[in-house]
């Protein structure tokens, strides 16, 4: 008689997802192809479920290439071509030529779709998806036959429907139904490895596939993990959530821990490591995102620990960073932000108009509840400015930013040290003050200084916060 653990369907330790930034080149797939075979060597038997984003660089080339469908009626697949033929390039024959055959048809697809675009034919939106989700396609399917073919993993690349995934009718930003889970386990559960194409999935109505918004291949990973009770390894070019980003500040050091609503309100601050999608489904699922970096060369001092973020519900971060009283560790983060003041004028004359977050899911996280802000790239902070001496007025219409430092306190002697800190990097803050209810101290610059705020806060703020040297406090200059 079978034992009924040997009933059971058998289910991945975790679910990798790949960020695109990370597959730059076909070394990029040898590095798969070592997470996937460490996983089946570690768990013989069992499936491994790589979530794969489009390669780099693709997303964007596949926009432009809609936008001069639409446009100008030019319809041209060779910046999506060339990265994808160059990778099977190393693939010995006939392995190379079924590999071409595959990627030829998957872009014989895509150059019907740009030119149902360029001839106005289709809905525009449900064409739009169809060309956006050529870049994952074409990501698994070169992924695929570059593991079997070099390394002889057994490596199936599925999309959609092939790995169980369905989704609502929205295009553009699709939610994955909850009724297509029993189809994902049945689907992921034989052995081998299974390349999943993150982004997108089918749409129940049949009419094709569909793209799950910005942080679609986090939220896929997610979703897919929470199906099967597990963790979320999304693997990036980042070692874990950092301090600020790393991009920025070279050497920001990493953020063990992180609940679900400080990874959240750190997402729409700007620290876009977690997409709030991918937060919100592990939140919906008790399960646990580990945020770590694809190379392994950030493998701790001993060579055996690997630096990571993980995102669960309970932090005990702030044990670790005894001077900071918020529920937030200490970090700087930064977006782009559009302001909008009571009387229509300018921001920096009194209360800014609030907003409240319009997404019910987010009632599952109080904390969250009534921070005043708005998904979206003109987002609406709620709060009161406080006018930087010598500051600009701001109009609605002004390109700005919003530099946040979570785990500073607005008092008299922390906000003249931010602002002698922005001054002495030639920085004008436009208006200061405390967002999301008090967690963060914040200012608007201009967008073009984004950056320098970032660093310079880094430095002045976080840092002490963190325990290291603590700036002294000085006047800025007028």
């Amino acid at each position: 008689m079978t034992a009924p653990s040997e009933r059971r369907p058998s289910s991945p330790r975790a679910v990798f997802k790949i960020g695109g930034s990370c597959l730059r080149s076909t070394r990029a797939f040898d590095r798969v192809a070592e997470i996937a075979r460490a996983e089946l060597d570690d768990r013989p038997g069992r499936p491994v479920v790589l979530v794969l984003s489009a390669l780099s660089g693709i997303t964007a080339a596949l926009d432009v290439a809609w936008t001069r469908a639409r446009r100008d009626g030019v319809v041209d697949v060779a910046a999506v071509a060339g990265p994808h033929l160059a990778a099977l390039g190393c693939l010995p024959d006939p392995a190379r030529a079924a590999a071409s055959c595959e990627l030829g048809a998957l872009l014989g697809d895509l150059a019907h779709h740009l030119e149902r675009a360029a001839s106005g034919r289709g809905g525009e939106a449900l064409l739009r998806d169809a060309v956006l989700a050529a870049g994952e396609r074409a990501s698994i399917l070169v992924g695929a036959a570059l593991l079997r073919g070099l390394h002889g993993i057994p490596a199936r690349a599925l999309v959609g429907a092939a790995a169980g995934l369905e989704c609502d009718d929205r295009a553009g930003d699709a939610t994955l139904l909850d009724a297509s889970a029993p189809r994902v386990r049945e689907r992921l559960s034989a052995s081998g490895v299974h390349l999943v194409a993150g982004f997108v999935a089918d749409r129940r109505d049949g009419a094709g596939l569909a793209t799950l918004g910005r942080g679609g291949s986090d939220y896929t990973a997610a979703f897919i993990a929470g199906v099967f009770g597990r963790p979320a390894i999304l693997l990036k070019d980042t070692p874990g959530v950092c301090t600020a980003d790393p991009a920025a500040v070279p050497g920001a050091p990493v953020v063990e821990r992180l609940d679900y609503a400080d990874a959240l309100l750190l997402g729409r601050l700007g620290a876009q490591v977690v997409f709030e999608k991918a937060v919100l489904e592990a939140a919906r699922h008790g399960i646990s995102i580990r945020v770590r970096a694809f190379e392994p060369a950030t493998a701790g001092a001993d060579g055996g620990n690997v630096a990571e973020t993980v995102i669960e519900p309970a932090s005990d971060a702030l044990d670790r960073i005894p001077e900071v009283r918020l529920r937030s560790p200490a970090l700087a983060c930064a977006r782009d932000v559009e302001l909008v003041a009571d009387d229509g004028t300018d921001v920096t004359s009194g209360a800014w108009r609030v907003r409240r977050d319009p997404l019910a899911r987010l009632e599952t996280l109080p904390s969250i509840a009534g921070a005043g802000l708005e998904l979206g790239p003109r987002s609406v902070l709620a709060g009161r400015a406080g006018r930087s001496p010598g500051a600009p007025t701001a109009r609605p219409a002004d390109e700005l930013a919003l530099v946040s430092i979570f785990g500073a306190f607005d008092d008299p002697d922390r906000r003249a040290a931010v602002l002698a800190c922005l001054d002495r990097a030639s920085v004008r803050a436009i208006a200061i003050g405390q967002v999301v209810d008090g967690e963060a101290l914040a200012v608007v610059v201009a967008r073009d200084r984004a950056t320098p705020a970032l660093q310079a806060l880094h430095d002045a703020v976080v840092t002490p916060l963190l325990g290291g040297p603590r700036p002294a406090v000085e006047r800025p200059s007028r």
